[in-house]
């Protein structure tokens, strides 16, 4: 049990802009206090201060300096300590308005700028009837002050960027003289003039010290670089203490690109720049050492750094379910994303707490904005994809995302989301990044993952197509892929209809996982003799999963496959079509093409058997069937009773189905070598993982304790007996995207009638077509038809080929032979002759490369 030590409120009323807060609204309280004891101790120092002993303060440079991040509350740090001096403080300490050096006119000195401050508050002073009983002592009063900054301002004019106006008669040798000798004298006062007008200035009160505050000194490099250079060479008296708050790698930046400026592009071209490099670092670290000791270096800590490591209890007022915890608000927030253990949301809450206070604050303030909506499980979905709009557009376009397209145009999400995973950026990859999870070693890279991902939840409550698209184009691909992705590979970033991306993936897998090998068309055991003589509605589903694999390399034109990939492609053509489509898109299922395992759009084909399909393919000639409205309606039906805003699933989830339904087909051994019995199981297995997953990823809270009533977690890689015990242990509510799937005509067509019977599905699926049985009778290969690892004359080229496709490359065949065996046996029949592998060396010895 953690211990809380103390508590913070933030008000989001009353935050948004840079303000002084109270001591329990103080996000930094650690921070303030040191800064306070530092104040105190300067104070302190200067009261015990006597000028008669040897113990004289020296010039140097007093100052303190409050470093953090852009928003991380630098500047309402400044304002209340300003208050606390101003208020605790006022007897000891004068202070003068924060200074903005990004708001000074570039052409007006900083010193100057002081100067003025200091001059405003001499004439409010003055004018003090308290003080000053009558109109000639204020006038005294004055005039003593001035006449030590006329002192001073003799020695203005020789600051860099402070200009005479006086008119000096260059004729005059004398007074040309006179007036240069008079300036460097007053420039060699003009320090202890300074010190002497502070002086004044406090003794008008009885205070004992000077408070500046600088906010903001990081912004721009050349004021921070003047800021600097003013606090070295002016700032120096023990009665000013200096407050500075900037960003420290920033501030450091600046300092170097200065001193490189002094060194010259002259000194640089004739020596060697980077024989300086350590000589400027170190000038670097002892510039800033001089300006800002390190024990006067204070650090704002991220409200994550505060939470963690000082046990403090953030409270935020008001939220979109009252005032709670900052921990509680972030956690309903990812729990509307699908983000439910709290194990899966602690990357995502060490993303949001770490975010900048000021991002915090304004993400918090447009969550509070959702006055209607008080189901902390579901707020707004509006008003989430504005929150994370707002969040992080910055992020999303230096990621090279297009911002428009995301918010607008969902149906190219996915592709735009995978185009980010294979960039290879900030540590992101497909393989280790697929589940958009922020868990890279940059913090750029997590608020993509993390916006990409929240943002894809969202978009699937009314977009539901978009969990297949997920599935297949990155889950599935991901889990399959035996080569790296190229970003011109076209069939993975073209927006056609997702079978077909089903199709050329396929074709690119020497092994495809989730595919059933069939027999030729022309065998006995063909689908087309198969499926001959059938209804309509039969004859379209029974081709849905079906895919023809066209080879450029081998004896056999083709080879033939069933798949469920191709029946997932097939439901999000379906859910991203109109109802009005849906007959045109159910007859171009049973015209299958023939996909090439060189990926070319160009290289689509009708397949050469015309014999299988009985529908005319020319649009002209197709005649309006009746005998397709029954699985219209069915579909059609499914379509309108989906959970919208139920139906609430994270990339994590979608992406942990895949990679287990991957893992069971790997391992899937088939007791029956029948068409309907090996495709009702792998149908099995897919249902399983969403089972298994959904339960895994929903709430636990939520979750029966019975350890009966627990899911097995195992596959069901041999029968699916484990599957129809999982079913008498889940509610339909409990599991949406179950339900999604199993109440699917399109699923429920091809499994077996004992296992479709127990899935939550609606009262009448009588009229829905058995498959199952239709292919009952259908024998499949099972085994996977590889190809050859040939080298002799004929077919060498051909295995370079396959070779090239699995991104193998010539420095395999420089290695042993149960190396380069052990690496082949998965792509190639076996056994591979020693006598091939060593022809392959002699070919690559000579030149050969690919």
């Amino acid at each position: 049990m953690r211990i809380v030590q103390h508590s913070i409120t933030i008000n989001l009323a009353e935050s948004l802009d840079p303000k002084s807060f109270q001591e329990h609204e103080r996000i930094n309280k650690g921070a303030f206090d040191r800064v306070k004891k530092l104040i105190d101790d300067e104070i302190a120092r200067l009261e015990s201060y006597n000028p008669h002993l040897s113990s004289i303060p020296t010039p140097s440079n007093n100052t303190i300096a409050i470093f953090g991040g852009r928003g991380s509350g630098k500047s309402s740090f400044l304002y209340s300590l300003k208050e606390h001096c101003d208020t605790l403080l006022q007897d000891k300490v004068l202070t003068l308005k924060v200074i903005d050096p990004t708001l000074v006119e570039s052409k007006g000195h900083l010193l100057l700028h002081i100067l003025s401050l200091l001059e405003e508050y001499v004439d409010d002073i003055v004018k003090d009837p308290a003080l000053y009983s009558n109109e000639q002592t204020q006038k005294l009063e004055k005039r003593a002050w001035k006449e030590v900054l006329n002192k001073l301002a003799k020695g203005l004019c020789s600051i860099d960027g402070v200009e005479s106006s006086d008119a000096i008669d260059w004729n005059d040798d004398n007074y040309v003289m006179r007036m240069g000798m008079g300036s460097v004298t007053a420039a060699r006062n003009l320090q202890k003039n300074f010190e002497a007008l502070i002086e004044k200035t406090l003794k008008y009160k009885n205070k004992s010290m000077l408070v500046l505050f600088f906010d903001d000194i990081d912004v721009d490099p050349s004021k921070a670089w003047k800021v600097m250079e003013v606090i070295r060479k002016y700032l120096t008296s023990p009665k000013i203490l200096t407050i500075v708050s900037g960003d420290e790698k920033l501030l450091a930046l600046s300092v170097r690109k200065h001193q490189w400026e002094l060194l010259g592009d002259t000194f640089l071209t004739k020596e060697d720049g980077n024989r300086y490099g350590e000589i400027r670092n170190s000038l670097e670290d002892q510039y800033l050492h001089k300006i800002v000791r390190s024990d006067r270096r204070v650090r704002l800590h991220t409200l994550k750094e505060i939470v963690s490591l000082s046990s403090c209890y953030v409270e935020v007022t008001p939220s979109f379910f009252g005032s709670s915890s900052i921990e509680e608000i972030y956690r309903a927030y990812l729990r509307a994303f699908g983000i439910f253990h709290y194990s899966d949301q602690e990357a995502c809450l060490h993303l949001l707490l770490g975010l900048p206070l000021r991002t915090q604050l304004q993400l918090l303030s447009t969550l509070a904005q959702d006055t209607d909506q008080r189901n902390v499980n579901a707020p707004n979905r509006t008003r989430l994809e504005e929150s994370l709009r707002n969040t992080f557009s910055t992020t999303l376009l230096q990621s090279n995302l297009p911002i428009e397209s995301l918010f607008l145009d969902r149906d190219y999400f996915v592709i735009y989301i995978l185009r980010y995973l294979v960039a290879n950026n900030d540590g992101v990859s497909l393989s280790d990044s697929y589940q958009l999870q922020p868990i890279t070693t940059s913090n750029f890279a997590n608020e993509t993952l993390f916006a990409l991902g929240s943002l894809l939840s969202l978009s699937i409550k009314s977009n539901h197509y978009l969990i297949l698209d997920f599935m297949l184009r990155i889950g599935y691909v991901k889990n399959t892929i035996d080569r790296p992705i190229d970003r011109p590979t076209g069939y993975l970033f073209e927006d056609r209809n997702l079978r077909d991306l089903a199709g050329y993936h396929l074709a690119q897998q020497a092994k495809p996982i989730g595919t059933i090998p069939l027999y030729a068309l022309k065998s006995k055991n063909s689908i087309a003799r198969t499926l001959t003589g059938q209804p309509l509605e039969t004859q379209v589903l029974g081709y849905l999963p079906f895919s023809t694999i066209s080879h450029t390399t081998k004896k056999q034109n083709a080879s033939y496959y069933y798949s469920l990939p191709s029946l997932l492609g097939g439901i999000y053509d379906v859910l991203r079509s109109s109802n009005g489509q849906l007959e045109h898109l159910l007859v171009r299922w049973s015209q299958p093409k023939a996909y090439s395992v060189s990926y070319s759009p160009l290289e689509e084909t009708q397949d050469e058997e015309q014999g299988l399909s009985r529908i005319p393919t020319d649009d002209s000639e197709m005649m309006i069937d009746t005998s397709l409205e029954t699985i219209m309606s069915q579909i059609v039906s499914w379509k309108e009773n989906l959970p919208s805003e139920n139906l609430t699933v994270s990339p994590l989830l979608l992406g942990r189905i895949m990679t287990r339904y991957t893992a069971a087909t790997d391992s899937f051994s088939a007791s029956s070598p029948m068409l309907g019995d090996v495709f009702s199981q792998h149908l099995v297995l897919f249902l399983n993982s969403v089972l298994v997953e959904e339960y895994l990823w929903g709430d636990r809270q939520t979750q029966p304790t019975n350890i009966n009533a627990q899911v097995n977690l195992n596959n069901p890689v041999e029968k699916p007996t484990v599957f129809i015990n999982n079913l008498k242990k889940i509610e339909g509510n409990d599991s949406p995207l179950f339900s999604f799937f199993a109440s699917c005509p399109l699923v429920l067509t091809y499994l077996d009638p004992e296992i479709r019977v127990l899935l939550p599905v609606p009262s009448d699926i009588s009229s829905i077509p058995d498959l199952y049985n239709v292919f009952s009778q259908l024998k499949t290969r099972i085994s996977y038809n590889l190809p050859s690892f040939s080298t002799s004359s004929t077919n060498i080229n051909a295995t370079v080929e396959v070779l090239k496709r699995l991104g193998i490359r010539p420095s395999l065949f420089s290695k042993d032979f149960a190396t380069i065996e052990s690496e082949l046996e998965e792509y190639f029949k076996t056994p591979i002759a020693p006598r091939s592998v060593n022809r392959m060396k002699i070919e690559i010895d000579k030149g050969l490369t690919w």
